[in-house]
């Protein structure tokens, strides 16, 4: 997978202007040249040149024209594919599963997603400049036939030899392009670790050097890379300009020497292949441009690829549930994350039932699965066995999105959002009520269809977080250690009123959380061990740490 794939999106239409375009500004290129060469030998016998000077101006009038046209086509259509890339890749980010999505770096969907996509755009120019050059080489190789049929012969040797040593080292090029591409994501992967741990590094010296120091390598092993690749793109360069040169060396001291009668032709020769020699050049040039754009267009493809084969296929048309649920339901339910997984680790088999006006507890210790659990349960990642079900019918791939929105979830490390999508119409009057209950009026605000600023605390993120779920109005909500970054007065904010006003609205809550103080609030309390789920009674006393493992449940 390549440039042409991307290419064949253009319409047939947009095609062929853009080659009758380049074929006429080729033949205008050449024109000029033929004009020229009349012009100058008319003025080297002092006879009037007026009549070539207008033909000089027809030609070049004509070049402009269609170089202009060229261009501003060659804009429209390679923007219009990398839109299109743009836009396809996003979609195919959206729909991807989040076991897929999570095994994908941030660094490398950001580089496939803006840089190269970018690089592809960047070497339209060069590119249709290559186009139109070879139009005109073609053109002016038949003026040099026309010339004289032996210089014609020497043009082609030299020019062959030139482009046949450019491309000998084509595909360790094309190598050295990849390693840069590759050595450029771990970069910004490493300097995304700098950025993202900031605070943390500049409460710990040494961890910061040692930070420092990992990024040092990586630009030194990009720089290495790049200029890999520059130094063996440039050595191509000189080695097939030095052989372009050659021509005109052996127009004007070779073919007079071997054809006496094209001795006075030779100026008129020395011209036409002086004037080949830039095109050439930018031909040459843009087959490197093709070679990156290219690499561009196959890492794309491929990351577009892997997403869409690595995420559940899905035949069908998306379906909506029947209607809103009143009861969700894992039943012996089996997961284990993928064996090249950083987390290996399983859970299962469970079964849970969460209904509607129902608030339900969940404690456990670290690594105990109750994250795993709550992705299951929220449909964000399929079970290996077992079913997914809502009001007793079974989900399944055409259902499963329909079912996640049922569900409102802060998670850990969830991202807010400055604009309220998908929430646009939310009541201003709601949205400044619930701000100044979590108290963030003298924080942020809501102001042409945004917060102000998101600049906060971690215990105020979250707390806007709760503001935005609870203005999405969902069945069912889930909250994984919520109350773990609050205050006191915030904790109790969430339990007695934020929980209690959702169970009144007939909305089943499910809270991951280690407050046992509150657990008298759950009309359940369920325990994670090691991958199992057990049922435990309510209990404003007892610790969560002491909690006894009661007998497991099949229907917890």
């Amino acid at each position: 997978m390549n440039l042409a794939v991307l290419l064949r999106n253009a319409t047939e239409e947009q095609r062929r202007h853009l080659f009758v375009y380049a074929l006429l500004s080729g033949a205008a290129n050449a024109g000029i040249l033929a004009v020229v060469n009349k012009g100058t030998a008319a003025a080297a016998a002092t006879e009037a040149s007026t009549r070539y000077f207008f033909l000089f101006l027809i030609v070049l009038a004509l070049y402009v024209v269609t170089q202009r046209f060229i261009f501003d086509r060659a804009t429209t259509i390679f923007e219009s594919l990398v839109e299109g890339l743009r836009h396809r890749l996003s979609a195919r980010i959206r729909d991807t599963d989040l076991l897929v999505f999570e095994r994908h770096t941030r660094s490398e969907l950001y580089t496939r997603l803006t840089r190269e996509t970018q690089v592809i755009a960047d070497q339209q120019m060069m590119l249709v400049g290559g186009i139109q050059a070879t139009m005109f080489v073609l053109f002016a190789m038949v003026y040099i036939a026309f010339l004289s049929k032996v210089a014609l012969v020497l043009t082609i040797v030299c020019a062959g030899v030139g482009v046949w040593l450019h491309f000998g080292r084509e595909a360790q090029h094309a190598a050295a392009i990849q390693e840069a591409t590759q050595e450029e994501i771990a970069f910004l992967g490493a300097v995304g670790d700098q950025l993202d741990g900031f605070t943390e590094l500049k409460m710990d010296h040494r961890r910061a050097q040692a930070v420092g120091e990992y990024v040092d390598g990586h630009a030194t092993t990009l720089r290495w890379a790049r200029e890999r690749m520059v130094t063996i793109f440039n050595h191509r360069i000189i080695f097939a300009q030095t052989f372009f040169f050659s021509m005109v060396g052996a127009v004007v001291f070779i073919l007079p020497k071997l054809v006496h009668a094209y001795a006075d032709v030779v100026q008129q020769l020395a011209t036409s292949v002086l004037f080949v020699v830039g095109p050439l050049g930018m031909v040459v040039n843009s087959f490197p441009a093709w070679a990156r754009a290219s690499t561009a267009a196959a890492n794309i493809l491929r990351l577009e690829e892997e997403l869409r084969a690595e995420s559940a296929p899905s035949a069908k048309e998306p379906l909506a549930l029947t209607r809103t649920p009143a009861r969700v339901e894992l039943r012996d339910v089996s997961f284990a994350y993928p064996a090249s997984s950083d987390e290996a680790f399983s859970v299962g088999p469970l079964s849970l039932t969460l209904d509607a006006g129902e608030v339900v507890f969940l404690v456990g210790g670290n690594g105990s699965g109750k994250s795993t659990l709550v992705r299951l349960l929220i449909g964000l990642y399929g079970p290996r066995s077992g079913v997914l079900m809502a009001d007793g019918r079974v989900i399944d791939e055409r259902t499963v999105q329909n079912y996640r929105e049922q569900f409102a979830a802060i998670l850990p490390g969830f991202h807010l959002f400055k604009r309220l999508f998908g929430l646009e119409h939310a009541d201003a009057e709601r949205i400044a009520a619930l701000l100044a209950e979590t108290k963030l009026t003298d924080k942020t605000a809501f102001v042409d269809g945004e917060f102000t600023t998101l600049d906060l605390s971690t215990g105020q993120r979250k707390r806007l977080a709760l503001v935005v779920a609870l203005l999405s109005d969902k069945p069912f909500y889930v909250f994984d250690e919520w109350a773990a970054d609050q205050d006191p007065e915030y904790r109790e904010y969430f339990y007695r009123h934020v929980i209690a006003d959702l169970k009144a609205a007939g909305r089943g809550v499910l809270v991951v959380t280690h407050d046992d103080r509150y657990f008298n609030i759950a009309d359940r309390v369920l325990r994670m061990e090691y991958g199992q789920l057990r049922t435990m009674t309510p209990s404003p006393t007892i610790s969560a740490g002491s909690l006894p493992a009661g007998a497991p449940s099949s229907n917890a």
